[in-house]
């Protein structure tokens, strides 16, 4: 009997809402699970809804950066179909960190303080949790009490979500996450893919998927970088991304996830 897996995302259309996994696989912190590096300026992260798993939360951009902006300029963020990055100059991020400033988003200390005087406990309904880096000041958001910050939060979420740089592209990332399965043996439900075209052709010489084939018991996706990484973007042009695929006469269904350093 073959395995079926059962994976619903929805990608998100802006920073501010979640999706729910149809079928969750394991249970997964709400806790931001990456670190910020010291290089990074400003960051955005939503966490992962208990159940959702690794690839619901990879394609919904959950439990990656939103919005990343570094120290270099480089800006990666998630637009609410896929990322795009540019590189911005010290003036820009200068006047940006003056916007983000004018909130009052410096004086919170996130010990409470990031939410409305008499916020009521966690509702766990419809909200999201994540943290806001700015700077040094990093601020958590529990889970179902996003509806109850204060206004230097919010206002600093619209600013990142409404500021929109010149030169902005797909962004290219040095090495994704990658999972690819038999489309026989998996079943996406929203996330199945409707791109154009519908099928893509992908020769064994440029990339064997069956070698690349993840362990149905895991789910555990392959990390490619490289020439391989750089055939793979080619097709699917931006990320994240679920595509079927036809090689040797077989149907795969391949999903694409950016990693960040």
């Amino acid at each position: 009997m073959k395995t079926k897996l059962s994976l619903a995302s929805c990608l998100m259309l802006t920073f501010l809402t979640t999706c729910q996994s149809i079928t969750p696989i394991p249970t997964k912190s709400t806790a931001t699970s990456i670190p910020i590096s010291n290089d990074i300026v400003v960051a955005f992260i939503i966490g992962a809804s208990d159940g959702m798993d690794d690839m619901s939360a990879c394609l919904a951009a959950n439990d990656i950066y939103r919005f990343v902006l570094y120290q270099d300029g480089r800006l990666i963020k998630f637009d609410g179909f896929q990322y795009v990055e540019t590189r911005i100059g010290q003036a820009e991020i200068d006047n940006f960190l003056s916007d983000i400033e004018a909130t009052g988003f410096s004086s919170l200390s996130g010990e409470g303080d990031q939410y409305i005087e008499n916020a009521p406990p966690p509702s766990f309904i419809d909200t999201w949790g994540g943290s806001v880096t700015v700077n040094e000041t990093t601020i958590t958001v529990t889970p179902g009490q996003s509806d109850y910050l204060v206004e230097p939060v919010t206002k600093t979420l619209e600013i990142m979500e409404n500021y929109r740089p010149a030169n902005i592209q797909p962004y290219a990332p040095e090495s994704v996450s990658l999972w690819v399965f038999l489309e026989e043996n998996i079943s996406l439900g929203l996330a199945n893919p409707t791109p154009e075209p519908l099928v893509l052709k992908w020769s064994v010489d440029e990339i064997n998927l069956n070698d690349l084939l993840t362990d149905l018991t895991t789910s555990k996706p392959k990390v490619i970088t490289g020439n391989t990484l750089s055939f793979v973007m080619r097709q699917v042009k931006h990320i994240p991304v679920v595509r079927r695929v036809e090689q040797n006469r077989q149907n795969y269904l391949v999903m694409v996830c950016p990693n960040f350093a």
